[in-house]
C-alpha cells in the first residue's frame, strides 16, 4: 500500500498496537502524528521510526477523553486523511460487583467516548475534502463474555458497534 501524501493520526501511539500501527503507516509512506498523553513514550516511538526509516513524524500530546490534541491548526498535520484509534485503558480484573466505579468510567471514557470525540474532531475535514478513513481498533473481549473484565469487554463491544454504525 502506498500512503505517500497522506497524513495519519494514531492515538495511543506511545506503546503496543498504537506504536506498531504508527510504524507501519510510516513504512507505507504516510506522514504520521503520534498522539498520546505521555511525551516520553511518544518520543520513543518516533526514535524507533527514525531508526527504521527517516520519515515525517511528529509528536502531539492529546487526550482522547476530551478530544483535545495540541496541534497547530495551520500545521500540515492538522488535517488528517486517516485516523487510527488505538488509545485504550485497562481496568481492574475481577468480578463486576467489585469493580471500582472510577475504573469503569475511565475505561468507557477512553475506549469508547474517546473514539467518538476523535472522530468528531477529524470527520468535518474529511467530509470537506471528500476523503477520509477512520479505523477503530477494538478487542476480542467485545465478542464474548469476560466476567472478570466487564468494563473492558463492554467498551470493546460498544466501540465495534459504534464504528460499524458510523460507517
Amino acid at each position: 500500500m502506498n500512503l505517500d501524501g497522506y497524513t495519519a493520526w494514531v492515538t495511543g501511539a506511545g506503546s503496543g498496537i498504537g506504536r506498531a500501527t504508527a510504524i507501519e503507516l510510516c513504512r507505507q509512506g504516510a506522514s504520521v502524528a503520534l498522539i498520546g498523553r505521555t511525551t516520553g513514550s511518544l518520543l520513543e516511538t518516533k526514535r524507533i521510526i527514525n531508526r527504521i526509516k527517516r520519515h515525517p513524524v511528529q509528536v502531539f500530546l492529546g487526550d482522547v477523553t476530551t478530544g483535545e490534541v495540541e496541534i497547530d491548526r495551520h500545521s500540515d498535520y492538522a488535517r488528517p486523511s486517516i485516523l487510527v484509534n488505538c488509545a485504550a485503558a485497562e481496568s481492574a480484573v475481577g468480578p463486576s460487583h467489585t469493580l471500582p466505579a472510577g475504573d469503569w468510567d475511565r475505561v468507557i471514557q477512553t475506549n469508547l467516548s474517546g473514539l467518538l470525540k476523535m472522530t468528531q474532531l477529524v470527520a468535518p475535514h474529511m467530509i470537506d475534502v471528500g476523503y477520509g478513513r477512520i479505523v477503530a481498533l477494538s478487542s476480542v473481549h467485545g465478542q464474548g463474555t469476560y466476567p472478570q473484565r466487564a468494563a473492558y469487554a463492554a467498551a470493546a463491544a460498544a466501540s465495534a458497534s459504534a464504528a460499524a454504525a458510523a460507517a
